[in-house]
């Protein structure tokens, strides 16, 4: 049985969907990325974009949670709903209230808004 413990020090990779042209659809970090991509091609509207995914490995979770917020941050893709810019937490973008999640914090961020 696979304990926290053992999927934090797991290998994790860091994972770009694009388009056609090239353009940055969405980029997340999974310690298993294919399973992680299927869950986007089965459930978001923009998954027939998709033609080119590209993986990046880090060595643990926290190593790729933070390769993952540094890169949301300068890449900014289309479909990423968490671009964790202190002036938008808390603002509505379309459904979605920009907030920061415990998950994020972890990586070692601190949001001058949320702490």
């Amino acid at each position: 049985m696979t304990t926290y413990a053992d999927r934090m020090n797991t290998p994790h990779a860091l994972y770009r969907l694009y388009d056609k042209t090239g353009v940055l659809l969405y980029l997340g970090c999974s310690m298993v990325p294919f399973h992680r991509i299927g869950n986007h091609l089965v459930g978001q509207p923009w998954r027939f974009e998709i033609v080119r995914i590209e993986l990046e490995w880090r060595s643990d979770w926290l190593a790729g949670r933070q390769a993952e917020m540094a890169a949301i941050n300068i890449e900014v893709p289309r479909y990423n709903k968490l671009i964790h810019n202190p002036d938008t937490v808390g603002l509505m973008s379309k459904a979605y209230v920009a907030t920061c999640t415990p998950k994020t914090r972890l990586d070692g961020f601190t949001c001058p808004k949320c702490g």
